[in-house]
């Protein structure tokens, strides 16, 4: 090892020992003053812990109680239902709620003027090209004598008519 290397490899281990220094001294904490260790006082934590215990225990007691009172509880009512009687008694059913279809809208395919890049529909008197909507409905395809529209999840084919 030549003694240009020596000498930076001491340097190097100077300044590791310096930073080290000074980390200790910036990290050091003084110790607080108060009790030492051979003094005893009772602290917060062992007053929460005594708490707890006799919370558990009160809270143990009353679960005994609760189990003590078993299946001959009494519900009082102070005047509300019990929640725990069913709503519906004797096996029957609830009434099937009643859903009202949505009313299909009237569409009348009254011409088509038919060209292979951009095809019109006449429906209901308005002007569409594919994609557009009417009432709800997006027109699918234009075919040279039908369109198809998608009204919901239904598909709805009109046909041109003769008059």
């Amino acid at each position: 090892m030549s003694s240009e290397n020596v000498k930076k490899a001491i340097l190097l281990g100077l300044l590791m020992v310096f930073l080290l220094a000074i980390w200790a001294f910036v990290l050091h904490e003084p110790s607080p003053p108060g009790p030492t260790l051979t003094e005893k006082r009772p602290s917060d934590a062992d007053q929460r812990t005594s708490t707890v215990f006799e919370n558990e225990r009160e809270w143990l007691e009353r679960l005994a109680a609760l189990r003590r009172v078993g299946r001959g509880y009494i519900y009082r009512d102070r005047g509300v239902r019990d929640p725990m009687v069913p709503l519906v008694s004797g096996g029957k059913t609830l009434r099937k709620v009643y859903k009202p279809r949505m009313k299909t809208p009237k569409f009348h395919l009254s011409g088509v003027i038919w060209d292979r890049r951009a095809p019109v529909a006449i429906i209901n008197g308005l002007p569409l090209r594919e994609n557009e909507v009417i009432e709800g409905a997006r027109l699918l395809k234009i075919k040279r004598d039908s369109v198809i529209l998608l009204l919901g999840s239904k598909e709805l084919i009109l046909k041109l008519s003769s008059n």
